[in-house]
């Protein structure tokens, strides 16, 4: 299944090992990973937590900022994606569809007088993820997706609805789940988050309704 899953991200030029100083991949010559840390409950919130110390936010907070608040400006006036796109290593295709379908349409989306780009290289796998996720903004694409769980826990959703759910951590970073009831609905809700005016909310149901997206703020 790893092998499967790699190879239809490779064959759609979205994953690789970043240079040197990279966040997102474990790039050991000896295809091993260091293993996966989500840490304490503690480190994770939702903006409806009640904190008395409110970290600078790193990352997006709300959707309807998204993906402009995942954007670092360049010299050029231009923007770099800086969230890493995680992806289940026993993931579906569908799911793995979901998490391309948010690389390759972000890549060259306006921002102003500026161009958003999106490195392919912060495509990676739940199994490759390097470094705590805290210390780093990611998009976690589906259920079938070790940080989407950690994230979640077994928390189910009603049938053909997706959810996008912002969850803030102490350090400032911030985490986006993107994922359904199934594979369809995660794809669904991904189609969603690049093409839909999204609201001020941290989280977000949504629906097919026709040709249409219904998005419900919760």
């Amino acid at each position: 299944m790893r092998s499967a899953i790699l190879a239809l991200i490779t064959t759609l030029g979205a994953l690789g090992c970043q240079t040197p100083g990279s966040i997102i991949f474990d790039c050991d010559d000896d295809d091993t990973t260091d293993g996966i840390h989500w840490g304490d409950d503690d480190d994770n919130t939702t903006l409806g937590d009640d904190d008395s110390a409110e970290p600078e936010y790193l990352g997006c907070t709300s959707l309807a900022d998204f993906p402009l608040c995942y954007a670092t400006q360049t010299e050029t006036g231009n923007y770099d994606f800086n969230a890493g796109i995680v992806v289940g290593i026993n993931a579906p295709a569908t799911e793995t569809l979901a998490a391309t379908d948010i690389a390759f349409n972000l890549d060259g989306y306006i921002l102003g007088l500026g161009t958003l780009y999106v490195d392919p290289t912060l495509m990676t796998l739940d199994s490759d993820l390097m470094f705590e996720h805290t210390t780093q903004n990611l998009v976690s694409v589906g259920q079938t997706n070790s940080l989407t769980e950690a994230l979640h826990g077994n928390l189910t959703l009603p049938l053909d609805t997706g959810r996008l759910e912002l969850f803030v951590h102490h350090t400032g970073y911030t985490t986006l789940v993107v994922d359904g009831d199934t594979p369809n609905s995660t794809r669904m809700a991904a189609q969603a988050l690049i093409s839909q005016d999204l609201p001020d909310s941290p989280a977000a149901y949504v629906l097919q309704d026709g040709e249409e997206y219904q998005i419900i703020p919760f």
